[in-house]
């Protein structure tokens, strides 16, 4: 099982592991982990809790890439999370999501209350996105 009872979780997390109306959510995201289970790190169903977009991500991406018939190796102990061979050539494959930061460049929040179209400041996002790649990229 992918969602765990653990109470410090993000909001994402705990919405659609708690809320009646998100059990689609939830049957789709168990669907996932299920073909995804026993190829990942060990922390990563605890990571999930408070990670949950990464995490998502993470197996969304293991999900696609092997349904449309790319044979994929999974995490070994340290490095990129997937790794396979095609035309003899080696690809590695970091997934990552950024998360939504905070302070001065945190991007705002949507308004779920209403619907409409509006205008947003993009490069707080923006930022957002170099700063997940540039952290994992010193991690390497």
């Amino acid at each position: 099982m992918f969602f765990q009872n653990i109470e410090e979780c993000c909001a994402a997390y705990k919405n659609i592991r708690d809320l009646p109306r998100n059990q689609d959510r939830r049957n789709y995201v168990e669907k996932l982990y299920n073909g995804y289970a026993g190829k990942h790190d060990k922390n990563f169903l605890t990571d999930a809790c408070s990670n949950f977009q990464q995490r998502f991500w993470e197996m969304y991406l293991w999900h696609f890439l092997t349904m449309n018939g790319i044979t994929l190796e999974p995490f070994k102990a340290k490095g990129p999370d997937f790794h396979f061979i095609k035309n003899e050539k080696h690809y590695w494959i970091e997934a990552i999501a950024a998360n939504s930061g905070s302070g001065p460049d945190a991007p705002e929040e949507p308004e779920f209350s209403k619907i409409e179209a509006r205008r947003f400041n993009d490069e707080p996002i923006l930022l957002r996105i170099r700063n997940a790649i540039e952290s994992k990229k010193n991690i390497f």
